[in-house]
């Protein structure tokens, strides 16, 4: 069976028109979402800031032992050397480390489906679309549904992972006199890979049952020839989180520790690994905060982007009857949606801040009337340019 296939498809100008008018009603959930995930955003950000702001200023520093009884409900700031009870341990599998956090990863090789559109405009405004679909074997570690391939036969896929992704803790884990809670032990994810043995192999029995089981490269191999891996093969890897030095801004609570709430702008309840100053665990905080910040604002101006091209779809498609006309002003739409994605992204982002920060809102308000007068100025610009070339 070939793993490239090809269909064409052509469309009328009616069917097109259809489409561009149903995709309409898309467009304006998209705008809609992406107004209120950019207002969502912005007063997240200001709400953390200032929860970090008043933490930074309550924080106390707390020796790791013993417990001091007069810091509870405090936001503490403790650092020391982690201590585990016991191992942590992947019973299932009979893999178990000293460590803070133990991860089985579990990948399966499957196919893989890529598809590419190429479009030809025809006459009277139609369209052809050529879509190819090729197939490829990959490794992955989440299941891919085969069921809607393009091309089901030769490319199936298991129905299932027969086993999952996984993370162990040990049964307790100390930081001097204080118990770390999972919360808090689930942010300790600075990985080492931990290779298994092929002594380890008398303990696999449940891979077993799904196949030959070898070990390649410190990980369990599930399959008959490593090196001719088949579709439902699997490797199974591990990795840990050592013990060793770590840092919590928490709530104390008797000998462990909480979310330290701020009013009803958030709560601080933080874990880093390694012997870290307050100050910079905040420094961090506000690192973290700006960068999550930004990336919400990048998916909100495509979300928004991408709706405004789908209410606009239809104009192109109307000028398409006329030759060349659909690209032209398909350019010019795109231009011109752009352009206004990003006047809205900005001037929302600057309404929300305008009762925080009334200076950095108006700045932004006119850097979204400047964006809007550039978008003017270019569009006629290639006015200009058009009537000087006719």
């Amino acid at each position: 069976m070939a793993d490239v296939v090809t269909t064409t498809r052509s469309k009328s100008w009616f069917e097109r028109i259809s489409s561009a008018i149903a995709g309409v009603v898309g467009g304006v959930v998209l705008v809609a979402v992406a107004f209120g995930l950019l207002s969502w955003n912005e007063v997240r950000a200001v709400n953390r800031s200032r929860t970090l702001a008043i933490g930074e200023k309550e924080v106390i520093d707390a020796a790791a032992a013993p417990v001091d009884p007069a810091n509870n409900g405090r936001l503490v700031h403790v650092s020391g050397p982690a201590a585990a009870s016991g191992p942590a341990t992947d019973s299932l599998l009979g893999v178990s480390a000293q460590a803070l956090r133990l991860r089985r990863s579990v990948e399966m090789y499957q196919w893989k489906e890529e598809s590419s559109t190429d479009t030809r405009k025809t006459s009277g405004g139609g369209e052809e679309e050529t879509k190819t679909y090729s197939y490829k074997k990959v490794w992955s570690s989440s299941l891919i549904d085969s069921a809607d391939f393009q091309e089901k036969n030769g490319h199936q896929n298991p129905d299932t992972l027969p086993i999952a992704t996984e993370d162990f803790l040990p049964q307790e884990v100390t930081l001097g006199d204080f118990l770390l809670t999972d919360e808090l032990l689930s942010q300790a994810d600075k990985f080492e890979k931990l290779p298994v043995k092929g002594e380890n192999l008398s303990a696999t029995s449940e891979l077993e049952r799904l196949g030959k089981v070898s070990v390649v490269a410190g990980a369990y191999y599930v399959g008959n020839d490593p090196q001719k891996p088949a579709v439902g093969d699997m490797r199974v890897a591990f990795e840990i989180v050592p013990l060793g030095d770590v840092s919590v801004l928490a709530r104390q609570v008797s000998d462990s520790f909480e979310p330290f709430s701020v009013r009803d702008l958030g709560s601080i309840e933080t874990l880093y690994l390694g012997n870290v100053s307050a100050k910079e665990m905040f420094a961090g905080e506000r690192a973290a905060n700006t960068t999550w910040t930004w990336i919400l604002r990048g998916v909100g101006f495509v979300l928004m982007f991408v709706g405004l091209l789908a209410i606009s779809s239809p104009l192109p498609v109307i000028a398409s009857i006329l030759p060349l006309a659909g690209d032209l002003i398909g350019a010019g739409v795109a231009l011109v949606m752009f352009l206004l994605a990003l006047a809205l992204s900005i001037g929302t982002i600057a309404i929300t801040w305008i009762a925080v920060r009334p200076l950095l809102g108006i700045v932004l308000l006119i850097l979204a009337g400047v964006t809007v007068a550039a978008g003017v100025w270019l569009l006629h610009l290639r006015r200009q340019r058009r009537l000087l070339g006719a």
